[in-house]
This record gives C-alpha cells, structure tokens and sequence, in this order.
C-alpha cells in the first residue's frame, strides 16, 4: 500500500461514517503511521546501500552475484565499521548471494551449480577468508546479512591475499574480469578465479 493512501485511511473511515470508537481511530492511525515509518526507512536503506546484481560468464560458467552496496563515508572501514576476525556479509542489508549457473571450479575448488551466500572475514595481517555458505536467503533459510551465520552449512572457505591501494574506491562492488570475481571497497580489494568443472 502507497504511503498516501495508507495516510487517508482513517479519514475515508470517518467519512464513510464508520462507528468505530475514537480508541479504535486512534489504533488505526497509529498502525498507519508505523507503517509509512517502515516504508521510510526501507526507503532511505536502498537508497544508502543500494542492492546491486552483476553477471557475467567466464570459462564455460555463468555467475551472477546480488548485493547491498554500501559507501565508505568518510568512515574507517576494515578493522572499525567491518571488524577485523569476523563473519561479514560481504556488503549490507541480506547477505550477498553467489548463484553458478553449473558446477564450477572456485578459487581452485569445485563447487555445485546453486546459490550461496558469500562472506568475507578480514584479518588485519596475512590473508582473508572468503566464505561460500549454503544458507542465503531470508525467505528460505531464515537468515538476514551474517547475524545467522552457521559455520556447519559452509560449502566451502578459501584463503585470499588482499592488495592495498591508494586511491579509495568510494562504494563497494563486485566485477568480473579475465576469469575472475574482484572485490573492491575503500582501498581494499581480491580476486578470485573462476572456471567451469565440466570439461570443453
């Protein structure tokens, strides 16, 4: 329902020369008012992190990935707004979902056709893990961003070197290039390869 008409409902009630009772109007207004409040702020979320899907094929396999994209802000990202040694969603919002349209080979391992939630847990020094999980979705799974997090439905968890940069990449993507899947928030960014399992 449109916030306009959700405002109007208790007056069409009136005009229409409802008899509910001015505790029951009351109740009414207040319920249209939470609801335009939810609508606001889902509203303001997209527009802050917008959600994002890219996809490409790369060597023999199509992969597609949906994610919330959220802006550095002029904040401090690795080690404060993401902490260092924890499961993040790899963006905002849900968690961020990988699909393989057929079984592919990942970083060096091979992974079923399907849909998985992608996580990242930065470390201040040495590598990152990249996380394949088998539980991404709020609908089917009951999970929301990494707040769900089982580590007994990863599929799979790889190590990647992250690299340095200094220029700041302002909002955090996911591309594909050369047969690789980058990431890139702030100043940093990995690759990881891609091919397909099944032989040419």
């Amino acid at each position: 329902m449109k916030k306009s008409s959700l405002l109007l409902l208790p007056f069409f009630l009136i005009a229409c020369g409802g008899e509910e009772s001015t505790d029951e109007l009351t109740d009414a207004v207040d319920e249209v008012v939470e609801e335009v409040e939810e609508v606001v702020e889902n509203e303001e979320k997209k527009i802050a992190s917008p959600r994002m899907q890219v996809e490409d094929e790369m060597n023999g396999v199509t992969v597609s990935i949906d994610y919330g994209s959220p802006k550095v802000k002029e904040r401090v990202i690795w080690g404060e707004l993401v902490p260092f040694d924890e499961v993040w969603r790899a963006g905002a919002n849900a968690a961020t979902a990988i699909t393989f349209g057929s079984d592919a080979i990942f970083g060096g391992e091979n992974v079923a056709s399907g849909t998985y939630a992608l996580f990242i847990t930065p470390h201040e020094e040495g590598e990152w893990d990249v996380i394949l999980n088998e539980e991404w979705s709020q609908e089917e799974h009951g999970v929301w961003g990494a707040y769900d997090y089982k580590e007994d439905k990863n599929v799979l968890k790889l190590d990647v070197s992250p690299n340095w940069s200094e220029d700041n990449v302002e909002e955090m993507g996911f591309s594909f290039k050369d047969g690789n899947l980058i990431f890139e928030w702030e100043k940093a960014s990995f690759e990881i390869s891609i091919a397909s399992a099944v032989p040419a």
